[in-house]
């Protein structure tokens, strides 16, 4: 459990080794803190699922919105496997392969997407 640092400090920190300095010292502000947000392996995670849900048959249709082409592969193993593959690019361009491997593509922006999607009102499980 992180212990509380006591207000009266006002020593920064050391610019090399925060290991170094001793707990008292410390005191944290709002620039001293810098989020780091990176999405590492998400593409992959996602390509993992597709290919997971087509080869143990829990979906028959997959509806892939991306205009990322590394998602080719995915796409080729889940059709091979049997599912459908409905690619969404809300407007982007998007490289042939995709358009290739894909079964539908809707290309329209994306308030005609949701639009369309409430329009049919079909729930596909």
């Amino acid at each position: 459990m992180p212990r509380h640092l006591p207000r009266s400090s006002r020593t920064r920190f050391p610019k090399n080794d925060l290991r170094k300095a001793a707990e008292e010292s410390l005191t944290l502000r709002s620039d001293d803190i810098k989020p780091v947000i990176n999405q590492k392996g998400v593409d992959m995670r996602i390509g993992l699922d597709m290919v997971s849900l087509s080869l143990k048959k829990l979906s028959s249709l997959i509806v892939l919105v991306t205009g990322d082409s590394d998602f080719v592969p995915a796409m080729k193993f889940a059709r091979r496997e049997g599912a459908q593959v409905f690619l969404v690019t809300l407007g982007h361009g998007v490289k042939e392969p995709m358009r290739h491997h894909a079964d539908v593509v809707i290309s329209s922006d994306t308030a005609e997407w949701f639009g369309q999607l409430n329009a049919t009102k079909t729930i596909i499980v």
